[in-house]
């Protein structure tokens, strides 16, 4: 314990005697001061924008909640939703909607593209309350006819 003492009134000692390290330990603390500010200023700051996006967010949800919904325009848009849907090709699995995807799609470039490469790149199921829809991705490549170059 006294060897702790000694070394602490040693470096106490130092400290007074010592204009250089006085102010070595100011900078020091004025970097960590400094330091600690901005860290404590950029949280305000992000706690300032999440709070201001929560209140934009509310304002908005509170305009919406004022306006009605008109039930005619509703059955409206779910009867052309419906109309849509059932204009959609129908697949029973991924597998098959992957199939006539690659059927489809290589019908309707045949013409403009020769050489032309399909590539499948995934396909993700769609679910909606009524139906199962499968979304495909097809690349496709090849060189374009040169009659169909320009238009």
């Amino acid at each position: 314990m006294n060897n702790l003492r000694a070394t602490w009134q040693q470096a106490i000692d130092e400290l007074h005697s010592n204009r250089r390290l006085q102010w070595m330990l100011l900078t020091a603390m004025l970097i960590i001061y400094s330091s600690i500010v901005a860290a404590l200023s950029n949280r305000v700051l992000e706690m300032r924008s999440a709070t201001v996006q929560v209140l934009n967010l509310s304002a908005r949800l509170d305009a919406i909640s004022e306006r009605t919904i008109d039930a005619k325009r509703v059955q409206q848009l779910e009867a052309e939703v419906n109309q849509t849907i059932s204009m959609l090709p129908i697949a029973t699995s991924s597998s098959v909607a992957e199939a006539q995807a690659l059927k489809e799609v290589e019908a309707f470039v045949s013409p403009l593209i020769s050489k032309k490469r399909l590539t499948l790149l995934g396909v993700e199921p769609l679910e909606t309350p009524n139906d199962l829809l499968w979304q495909v991705r097809v690349r496709v490549s090849g060189r374009m006819v040169n009659s169909n170059f320009i238009s």
